[in-house]
């Protein structure tokens, strides 16, 4: 089946991946959920390159991305230092690892990475009236407040996490496990350094406590259920709209020009409506009827043309 001009290729697009030694944990899940959309890949001359996607401004052969035009290619920067090195200056995209005064400093090219990500499509948020039922399924007091990653409280794995937020009407945490309990819609509790991390406003997304003081504040939230279920909504959507590396992804992808993996099959529907075109074959015929019958099970339409 001939190519038509406009249409996107069919075939995974390829991000050549130019990392530095040990940079895979920090960008492991960007990496992993790119590859439900795209095609990641380490560097290979036999290989087409449709995007890369640099690890920092100094990564192994970044000299490459700056050269090659033709290339969109992203880049990762953790500080103001490294936003201001002259690579950074021809990338599409500038992939922010920090604060929101760093992403603002980034401009319309930057995009957020996860500094706690949450995979949302995973963690489905319980609603705080099934929360007040599991209590008292499960005997416990009601309103329920739990502590995790506070001075005192019990060393939780994730697994336990996840459990404890989908039970308490309050989960009083610091670090990831915040991120967690708040992608369960649970109202949350924390520090001001995990609230930076998370992009989290004070009684907008989170109530902000330190030390000491973070038990009576969600003892006192516990009591509110309006503005509980106020905080638990707004701290689902952040964790959804900065912390989940799949949207992450998507965003990078689309940023990079490239055509995911989802859009193909508008791009199949593409090809045949031109294809049949070419042919002379009239709207009418049955053999586009029959195709047409076929593609409508994926919800694909036949037409003719560019995406």
């Amino acid at each position: 089946m001939s190519l038509v001009v406009g249409a996107p290729p069919l075939r995974r697009p390829n991000i050549e991946l130019l990392l530095e030694p040990g940079s895979g944990a920090e960008l492991g899940l960007l990496i992993s959920a790119l590859s439900a959309v795209a095609r990641p890949s380490a560097p290979h001359h036999e290989l087409h390159v449709d995007a890369r996607l640099l690890s920092s401004p100094t990564a192994p052969e970044a000299g490459t991305a700056h050269r090659d035009h033709n290339v969109p290619f992203a880049v990762l920067v953790r500080s103001a230092a490294e936003l201001d090195h002259p690579l950074c200056a021809s990338a599409t995209v500038l992939l922010v690892r920090g604060d929101d005064e760093l992403l603002a400093a980034a401009g319309a090219r930057g995009v957020a990475l996860p500094t706690l990500p949450v995979d949302t499509d995973r963690v489905v948020p319980v609603p705080p009236h099934v929360r007040a039922a599991m209590q008292g399924r499960y005997g416990l007091p009601s309103p329920l407040v739990i502590g995790i990653g506070r001075p005192g409280s019990p060393a939780l794995d994730d697994a336990q996490v996840a459990t404890a937020a989908r039970l308490a009407s309050v989960v009083d945490a610091v670090g990831p496990a915040a991120a967690i309990a708040m992608a369960l819609g649970a109202p949350v509790v924390t520090d001001t350094h995990t609230a930076r991390l998370l992009g989290a406003v004070h009684d907008v997304h989170v109530v902000i406590a330190e030390g000491a003081e973070s038990a009576a504040a969600a003892a006192s939230l516990a009591d509110d259920t309006l503005r509980c279920a106020r905080l638990g909504r707004a701290g689902r959507l952040l964790v959804e709209e900065r912390h989940d590396p799949a949207r992450t992804a998507r965003e990078l992808v689309r940023r990079l020009g490239l055509t995911p993996i989802s859009a193909w099959p508008a791009a199949v529907g593409v090809r045949v409506g031109s294809r049949l075109r070419e042919l002379g074959t009239p709207s009418d015929h049955p053999i586009e009827r029959q195709l047409s019958d076929r593609l409508g099970d994926l919800d694909v339409p036949i037409r003719s043309g560019g995406l």
